[in-house]
């Protein structure tokens, strides 16, 4: 919950109580139901109203889902009628990455998306949220300890030490020496 501060608008539309920004958590299945499929979890994230246990029901639903699997350029389109218990940690967080943007909001927050990730998957995932996020003239908010990730992919960056936020000037501090000084 907020502790001070607001946010009144964002992209012209006014933010409520029950505003809530899209989240890729660091924890893969916290935004996906493990016992369904791709396309069940994708269903009932697109539109509560369709049935998700009926793929033949749901037949643009379905084609949809699986043309933005595709996206992921990691084969997730083969996957569509899987579990998603069955997926590895990469394919997970990808589908995660995909479904959050789903969401018509120009704003993600990511939460240490790559801690569990081989550094290929990393940059697999991350890449896809970076183009997803520019398609939509948006804003990626990545939250990371990995400082090579922080140092590649940020245009501000900003630590958080003790409670206190400071922006860092990514000119003086340009390297992971320079920031671990930081830390």
């Amino acid at each position: 919950p907020i502790q001070k501060g607001s946010i009144n608008v964002i992209n012209d539309k006014g933010v409520t109580k029950s505003f809530s920004i899209p989240l890729v958590s660091q924890i893969v299945d916290a935004n996906l139901f493990p016992t369904l499929t791709v396309f069940e979890n994708f269903s009932i994230i697109k539109n509560k109203k369709s049935n998700p246990f009926n793929k033949y029901k749901s037949k643009a639903i379905y084609e949809y889902c699986f043309n933005l699997l595709k996206k992921a350029d990691m084969e997730l389109e083969n996957k569509i009628d899987e579990q998603i218990r069955f997926l590895s940690g990469g394919q997970k967080q990808a589908i995660s990455i995909l479904f959050s943007l789903e969401h018509d909001l120009p704003i993600l927050l990511m939460d240490e998306p790559t801690a569990s990730l081989d550094p290929f998957v990393s940059k697999k995932v991350i890449d896809l949220a970076i183009k997803e996020i520019i398609e939509r003239n948006g804003i990626l908010i990545l939250v990371s300890h990995n400082l090579q990730d922080i140092l590649k992919y940020s245009t501000s960056i900003f630590v958080l030490k003790k409670g206190k936020l400071t922006k860092i000037d990514k000119e003086k501090y340009n390297n992971e020496a320079d920031l671990m000084k930081l830390m």
